[in-house]
């Protein structure tokens, strides 16, 4: 098993999917703020969801960017801590947010799918058993 090449293949889904998880919490926030539908804590439900999205969009610009630089650890590091907070939303948002309508159900539940897969495979880079081989030549 590879798993530095299936976490880099999963990074580079997460950037074409955060575009439309991005767009649809963006829309799904604003209907709830100026629906008829009485949400009490639309202000936290708000910051987490910004949260995310800013933890997202970090992670994805300064992962290929540190990588770039030869810092391969710092960057899979600070992938991990990002997508562990970006984790935590989303449990915030099935558990604890009130209401959630059944759009915004679908759409978390692809991202964290993606996420808790990209988490897992990021964990095993940093485990002895699935590092990549050095061949010399």
């Amino acid at each position: 098993m590879d798993a530095p090449l299936m976490y880099e293949v999963l990074l580079y889904l997460n950037v074409y999917y955060f575009g439309v998880f991005a767009g649809s919490e963006m829309l799904i926030v604003f209907a709830k703020f100026n629906g008829p539908l009485p949400t009490p804590h639309i202000e936290l439900d708000g910051a987490v969801v910004a949260g995310i999205l800013i933890s997202e969009l970090i992670k994805l610009l300064m992962f290929n960017r540190l990588r770039d630089l030869d810092r391969k650890c710092l960057s899979d590091f600070l992938a991990q801590f990002l997508t562990a907070l970006s984790l935590l939303g989303l449990v915030y948002i099935f558990v604890l947010q009130h209401p959630v309508l059944k759009i915004e159900y679908i759409v978390c539940t692809i991202m964290f799918l993606l996420l808790i897969t990209e988490f897992t495979y990021g964990f095993l880079q940093f485990v002895p058993c699935c590092k990549k081989k050095q061949y010399a030549e």
